[in-house]
């Protein structure tokens, strides 16, 4: 995962977006697979997190949603909401659900966890005006095992970045190690 050099830990805070130009630089590094711009918005801290996706992208680095009810996102007005999200705040397939000013369709429920350790939802809409920027670039890198080695790599490229192990980053967005989410999730 690559932040800007002004990001914060929590990205649902995080008003840092950069310009989407960079995983064209990014996809230059042979040891790159695929990269995934995502932009994150929050209304209020409380709310859950709000990712702009390009689903095609996404799914390269994720390796896709795993569905519990519904389908994927068709239309520009479809939302998918995470299961921590829609049990949360009693969300169903089919619901309106105002997010940020706006009516959407779930047209889905997903696993947690592809992008974030707490509840998200996820839209191809831009939701904040900033459609050519990015909050976090998302890699599928060769070798993460590798992964100090491949940071010295790219660290020349955008010097002052900040770049992480997903699965370091995730394990300090866990329930016991984010005060108040405990709260959160079980409302």
């Amino acid at each position: 995962m690559l932040q800007s050099p002004s990001a914060q830990v929590f990205l649902a805070f995080s008003g840092s977006p950069m310009p989407i130009k960079i995983a064209d630089r990014l996809r230059e590094l042979k040891y790159v697979q695929a990269v995934s711009p995502v932009f994150c918005s929050s209304a209020l801290p409380a709310e859950s997190t709000s990712l702009r996706i390009d689903r095609d992208s996404f799914n390269a680095v994720s390796g896709g949603f795993v569905f519990l009810s519904g389908k994927d996102m068709e239309g520009p007005d479809d939302l998918l909401v995470d299961d921590l999200a829609a049990q949360a705040k009693h969300i169903k397939v089919g619901d309106t659900f105002n997010l940020l000013n706006h009516d959407w369709h779930v047209a889905g429920i997903v696993e947690h966890g592809k992008a974030l350790a707490c509840s998200c939802t996820f839209t191809l809409q831009d939701l904040g005006g900033a459609h050519d920027k990015a909050s976090v670039f998302l890699l599928n890198v060769h070798a993460s095992r590798a992964y100090r080695r491949r940071h010295q790599q790219m660290q020349p490229l955008l010097p002052n970045y900040k770049i992480h192990a997903l699965k370091d980053y995730l394990s300090l967005m866990t329930s016991t190690n984010v005060p108040g989410l405990n709260v959160f999730v079980n409302a």
